[in-house]
């Protein structure tokens, strides 16, 4: 019974005097993962500030330039037997659409803008799906001229058809967007009420 005792209470001491040594082991593993590096952060200059909000502010306009404009354009395939076509492309609430694409399934799609340096033409994209693939276009414009490209990705880009296109005529189309609408109906109001102004004077 003594011996036991003893045995036990020589575990017991062995256990408490090896436990801070296996714990030490067990830090020292490596297997926790070490903390990333706190991200830099990108300190830009005034002068790149003030390039930024240049360019924001130019993209700005330029999308309300485009915003509610109709292009009559020619398109012209750039191999093959198919034979150049007319067709129309719609900017309205900041998604363009294409007449021929529409019918096709190809519906209304967000663009984007981009102002390359030379600061005077801007540059649109989109990308639109439907049941044949992909159409991608590419356009750009300064004031009533566009030239673009058109490129279609059908049947899982098995089959491929390249166009350009170029503009014949622009038209302004009413506005659709929340913004463009008050700002119409505030102008025609304005409008109307300085003809009843004019017209009690008389």
């Amino acid at each position: 019974m003594l011996k036991d005792r003893s045995y036990a209470a020589l575990f017991l001491t062995a256990v408490l005097l090896l436990s801070p040594l296996v714990l030490k082991a067990a830090e020292n593993t490596g297997d926790e993962t070490p903390a990333a590096p706190a991200p830099a952060i990108v300190q830009r200059s005034p002068e790149e500030e003030k390039k930024i909000a240049e360019r924001r502010k130019k993209v700005e306009e330029r999308l309300k330039e485009l915003n509610g404009s109709e292009w009559e354009m020619t398109v012209k395939p750039h191999a093959g037997k198919e034979k150049e076509y007319k067709d129309v492309f719609t900017f309205q609430d900041k998604q363009v659409s294409s007449k021929k694409l529409s019918a096709r399934g190809f519906l209304s799609t967000n663009y984007t803008i981009t102002i390359p340096d030379d600061g005077e033409t801007a540059v649109w994209e989109t990308m639109k799906t439907g049941k044949e693939g992909v159409v991608f276009i590419r356009g750009e414009w300064v004031k009533d001229k566009m030239t673009g490209a058109i490129s279609e990705q059908l049947d899982e880009g098995k089959k491929i058809k390249e166009y350009s296109f170029s503009s014949d005529t622009r038209a302004a189309v009413p506005p659709t967007s929340v913004e463009e609408e008050a700002e119409a109906s505030a102008k025609s109001e304005s409008s109307s009420k300085a003809l009843v102004s004019k017209e009690t004077l008389r």
